[in-house]
């Protein structure tokens, strides 16, 4: 089978702009959902706001407000015991009606990486924080952050729980925090399933996903349920599309994966983010912005703390290892065998070494918190009062909701300000929205709306080069795992100068869709990449690719993908379609990948990515024409049954219709996952070259092929 390719021709195309009218993404009616906090002039809670004393404007314009209610303390409260002591009777019933989805608290305790100092502190505050009243209905997750993020309690309203997970993260190691968030992800696995749409319920799972005398709060059960069910999704969505490189910007994409798999839970959502305080490149603040709005399109708020506590120490203490981040990419660059193709994370080195970090990452984290409802705890070693305030936050609050009046959704920040007739209050709320359809459920990204207008266009735009394939990796008779690749040539970018001429910005944004035979997308991917590139330093990234990959799981069956890339300093895109057949049973054989790099193998890897084995991580490649003079490699996977005895490998390799090489060679025994990497590698002469490769399992038989020319 014939790797499938989108190969785009180069064209002459008109601007984005002059797309037909039929172009306009149609959608329903929005609301927009608003949480709460009103205190006076010495902070105490005011728990009788009444309908009449809020308004609601967004960009000035003011909203009619739909729905209003009011969360306290002791209301709710008194509504939670009383649910219990119905579910504990039996009566099921009557406690489904007390509207489980506005009464689930839910408080994700996230730790990034920190000092041992730090870590103290962080543990201490998180102790003082569980001596306060929780509640029956409130559930509480722990989670770490370091080079990817990783999840050492789900959600659960046992105390004791929470806190052996809290000293674990106060004593352990990233590697021990890895292996035990792989083993919650697989208790959550024995409930869970993975469908076409993500994660399914096969079973009840409320006694596997709850701990403690929690578990019998029949009106938490939806809500929490659902919780754990986004961990599983937040952990595989992770797994699948990776994390950057870099410090910031890692942080930055964990935050906003965490929060945007949020969106779809009940209740009230309350991120609690430990922090020596974060590092923001200062060229690359998008993704930060984009993280804010992610969140309140969730209804997530983030509390950010300090966890320096009292100290005279620097904000900028932490430019160290972010130089030293850079060092390690350019290392990385300077050993790669074809080094003149960029991934999105390459970038991240310009950005360290040319334009430095925004230096304030106290001020980063307060941006962060009181961009999204919440606020930062920092310059401080006493936490008793602003814990307390927190968790009054969680269980005291308003929530309304109301439809926009301009239905006009361009992707464009919309502005929410709540004023109060009442004098001498104080509200907190979160900042604003993008206004944004939905996709499949998932809500477009800002950068993502060029380039749907590139695909829903007629005739679609052919205005750049570029290369998209749908890479089958391994599958069993329900699933198979797919990388969906993209390479965009910087040749064909346009780039646009610094007013001192001292820099050229590259901006290109790519994105994928995966459409089921009745036309609905199932499946979303997108990267946007933008940077400033020394000008000195611009001639090299032009002899390259970027180069962008995902992976997902896809059922059985026919589907079409439709991928589209846009060059924003240029006003110009290019989309294509081609047909994506996903076999319905079990996969002897993945795709044949050229190999255009691999990476040198970490101590971070993945076991779970089939692109990565002993030797490191495999870079596909999705040209095929390739350069004489340097080695041609291709790797693939065997997936042998378990039961079907020893697999064989052959393959066979025609130059110019002449066979030069039928080889069986030998093969290592399955790894953890049960499938065996191969890789192979030649010296070619220039020429035309068909590759077939052939295992055998018993009865069983599978066969790939696919072909490429070594140019001289």
């Amino acid at each position: 089978m014939r790797l499938p390719l989108l190969i785009s021709i180069a064209a002459v195309l008109p601007v984005l702009a002059q797309a037909p009218p039929d172009t306009v993404i149609r959608t329903t009616a929005q609301e927009v959902l608003l949480d709460l906090v009103v205190r006076d002039k010495r902070s105490n809670l005011i728990r009788d706001l009444k309908p009449e004393e809020v308004e609601v404007y967004e960009d000035g314009v003011k909203q009619t407000i739909r729905v209003f209610h009011s969360f306290t303390d002791k209301a709710q409260l008194n509504e939670e015991v009383t649910a219990g002591q119905v579910t504990a009777a039996g009566r099921t019933a009557r406690a489904r009606a007390l509207n489980p989805m506005r009464q689930v608290n839910l408080v994700s305790l996230v730790f990034n990486s920190m000092g041992p100092r730090s870590r103290d502190f962080a543990r201490n505050a998180a102790v003082e924080l569980l001596q306060k009243e929780i509640g029956p209905n409130t559930y509480m997750a722990v989670f770490s952050l370091d080079t990817r993020l990783n999840v050492l309690q789900q959600f659960t309203s046992d105390k004791d729980l929470i806190r052996k997970a809290v000293d674990r993260v106060a004593t352990g190691t990233y590697s021990q925090f890895a292996q035990e968030s792989s083993k919650i992800l697989n208790q959550i696995q024995s409930a869970l399933i993975l469908t076409e749409g993500g994660i399914a319920t096969t079973v009840d799972p409320v006694a596997v996903m709850l701990a403690g005398p929690s578990a019998a709060i029949a009106g938490a059960e939806t809500g929490v349920t659902e919780a754990n069910q986004m961990i599983a999704r937040m952990l595989y969505g992770q797994s699948l599309m990776g994390v950057a490189d870099v410090e910031g910007m890692r942080v930055v994409e964990a935050l906003k994966l965490m929060v945007t798999r949020h969106e779809p839970l009940p209740g009230r959502k309350t991120v609690l983010f430990f922090s020596e305080g974060l590092v923001l490149p200062a060229t690359n603040l998008q993704m930060f912005q984009n993280t804010i709005a992610a969140a309140n399109r969730a209804n997530v708020s983030i509390y950010g703390m300090d966890v320096r506590g009292l100290t005279t120490q620097l904000s900028s203490a932490a430019s160290s290892s972010q130089l030293q981040n850079a060092a390690r990419l350019s290392q990385r660059r300077q050993l790669e065998s074809n080094g003149d193709n960029f991934r999105p994370e390459d970038f991240k080195q310009e950005e360290m070494i040319a334009a430095g970090f925004k230096s304030n990452y106290q001020q980063n984290l307060a941006e962060l918190a009181e961009g999204t409802g919440g606020f930062l705890i920092a310059n401080t070693n006493d936490l008793r009062k602003p814990l307390a305030q927190l968790m009054e936050d969680v269980r005291t609050h308003y929530e309304l909701s109301y439809a926009p009046v301009s239905s006009n959704y361009d992707g464009k920040f919309r502005k929410i300000e709540v004023k109060l007739t009442r004098p001498g209050l104080k509200v907190q709320t979160r900042s604003g929205y993008y206004a944004l359809p939905k996709l499949a459920g998932a809500t477009i990204e800002p950068f993502e709306m060029a380039a749907l207008s590139a695909l829903n266009a007629r005739p679609r735009p052919v205005g750049r080069p570029f290369r998209a394939a749908a890479l089958r990796l391994r599958g069993d008779a329900q699933f198979s795992r797919y990388a969906i690749n993209f390479e965009v040539p910087m040749a064909d970018l346009m780039v646009t100068n610094s007013v001192d001429g001292k820099l050229a910005r590259i901006h290109v944004s790519m994105l994928a869709l995966i459409k089921d035979e009745t036309g609905q997308v199932v499946r979303k991917v997108s990267r946007d990449v933008y940077v400033d590139v020394p000008q000195d330093r611009l001639a090299g990234y032009r002899k390259g690719n970027v180069t962008y990959g995902q992976q997902i799981y896809l059922a059985g069956g026919r589907y079409t993908m439709e991928a589209a890339v846009v060059d924003h300093e240029g006003n110009a895109a290019a989309a294509r379609q081609s047909a994506l057949l996903v076999p319905q049973s079990v996969q002897l054989l993945s795709h044949l990948t050229l190999v255009r790099r691999v990476e040198p193998p970490t101590a971070e890897r993945d076991a779970a990515d089939p692109l990565q084995y002993s030797a490191g991580k495999v870079i596909p490649a999705l040209s095929d024409h390739l350069k004489a003079g340097t080695p041609v490699s291709l790797y693939m996977l065997l997936n042998p049954e378990k039961e079907g005895g020893a697999a064989v490998l052959q393959i066979q390799m025609m130059k110019d219709g002449v066979e030069v090489a039928n080889e069986t060679p030998a093969l290592d025994k399955p790894d953890a996952n049960g499938i065996i990497p191969f890789m192979m590698s030649a010296n070619l002469n220039p020429g035309t070259y068909d590759v077939r490769a052939v295992v055998r399992q018993g009865n069983k038989i599978a066969e790939e092929r696919t072909a490429f020319t070594v140019e001289p």
